[in-house]
């Protein structure tokens, strides 16, 4: 007898859920302007503004990810606009370089120049 009733609860359950009206389900809006981001924990930047070898902006991190995600934040952080074009590693005198040819917001090439020795190639 009790397992007629539990049978015909389950039974009322199962038709009382299935018969709610489906409600369309959308994803929460996303703003991607702010991608989230876990902190560049390690990654540190000296040197000066880029503009050529010799005065490269220095990146020391971890790794090589790190480092790279520390290019691209001092890129947006120090010029904003500005639309990458290419990159190029450069090697000699015992350092490794990215130089970044950019076009800023008017219309002008730019360089950057980055000094990457210290986390190129590392895992």
């Amino acid at each position: 007898m009790m397992r007629m009733k539990i049978g015909f609860l389950l039974t009322i359950l199962w038709l009382a859920i299935g018969c709610e009206p489906q409600q369309s389900q959308q994803s929460p809006a996303v703003d991607d302007s702010k991608p989230i981001r876990r902190p560049l924990t390690g990654v540190t930047f000296s040197g000066g503004d880029g503009s050529s070898i010799e005065t490269a902006v220095i990146i020391k991190a971890p790794n090589n990810f790190l480092g790279v995600r520390g290019e691209l934040d001092w890129i947006k952080r120090n010029c904003p606009g500005w639309q990458f074009e290419k990159q190029s590693v450069l090697k000699g005198g015992g350092k490794v370089y990215d130089k970044m040819y950019f076009i800023t917001p008017d219309g002008q090439p730019k360089n950057l120049f980055f000094d990457v020795t210290d986390f190129y190639g590392k895992r």
